[in-house]
């Protein structure tokens, strides 16, 4: 534990030492809080979908094709404010 305090902080050995027990336990604690942070920072909504049971995913990337083949049609027939919401419906009805 000492030596990952050290590393991550940048500390020599000489004050590490001096350190009391119960404070590096707390900066131990802060370095995994940060890391954790800095993964969730990282995610992305893609990672989502590759969390997703096979049969979920394809639920989705089905409900999303359907769905923008709808709006495909929609803008080639210069769309009413009905058939908006009605796509808007679709979309969120799958939630």
């Amino acid at each position: 534990m000492c030596a990952r305090v050290a590393r991550f902080y940048g500390w020599p050995d000489s004050e590490i030492n001096i350190i009391p027990f119960k404070t590096l336990v707390k900066y131990y604690h802060a370095i995994e809080v940060l890391e954790s942070g800095e993964m969730l920072a990282e995610m992305t909504s893609l990672d989502y979908v590759k969390h997703m049971k096979d049969r979920d995913r394809k639920d989705l990337h089905r409900r999303l094709l359907k769905n923008t083949k709808k709006h495909q049609d929609i803008e080639e027939k210069n769309a009413s404010v009905d058939d908006l919401e009605a796509l808007v419906k679709g979309l969120l009805s799958g939630r």
